[in-house]
């Protein structure tokens, strides 16, 4: 202010209403920026149209269009219909396949090797959602005991297809349990016909 009336005292070429007048438009150029500080001014206010625009943000009804339109009051992307239908899809896929590879778990018991792993897919909203799984089984005979080697495939078939959607995946390693526990049948027969031929011969020796 003090810079503004020096300069004007000394340029000398103005008269004492032209003073006035430049004070004037001061006081109503400061009373205009008052009233946009309070909220009550225009968006844009200038001291003569050849000034510089003093920008405010928009307020009201305009601030409510910028928070709907996209974007949420924390500056969270709005998500469309289709977004939330693909994540609906995933959460009940999460669940599904969770769900799955508990139901190994609780019925294989000891002969799992691992816990579950996941493959994860990522929605929508930045967050993982399991898609697949899997976990290990022991599938390995007892050595030298047939009897316990078909428990243990009966086992290893339960837990295969202990889930109410067997997967291929599963069914194969079903499919791998009836294999190990023929084997094991066929161990046994033969044990038990090599028992009866040592029985006979030391019954025909005895004779």
């Amino acid at each position: 202010m003090s810079d503004f009336g020096s300069s004007e005292l000394n340029s000398g070429t103005f008269s004492l209403r032209g003073l006035q007048e430049a004070r004037a438009e001061w006081r109503k150029w400061q009373q205009g920026f008052q009233n946009s500080l309070q909220g009550n001014a225009p968006a844009a206010t200038a001291l003569s149209p050849d000034a510089p625009m003093r920008v405010h943000p928009t307020q009201g009804k305009d601030r409510e269009k910028e928070i709907t339109s996209g974007h949420s009051a924390f500056g969270q992307k709005e998500l469309s219909e289709q977004e939330k239908q693909a994540i609906a899809k995933l959460k009940e896929t999460d669940r599904k396949v969770r769900a799955h590879e508990e139901a190994h778990i609780r019925v294989g018991g000891n002969l799992i090797r691992s816990r579950a792993q996941y493959a994860y897919q990522t929605g929508p909203d930045g967050k993982l959602y399991a898609v697949a799984g899997e976990v290990s089984i022991d599938t390995s005979p007892v050595e030298g005991d047939p009897d316990a080697t078909i428990r243990k495939a009966a086992r290893v078939k339960a837990a295969a297809l202990a889930p109410p959607d067997p997967s291929p995946q599963d069914r194969a390693v079903a499919a791998e349990a009836d294999v190990m526990a023929m084997r094991a049948r066929l161990e046994l027969a033969r044990q038990r016909s090599d028992q009866k031929e040592s029985v006979g011969t030391r019954v025909n020796l005895a004779v």
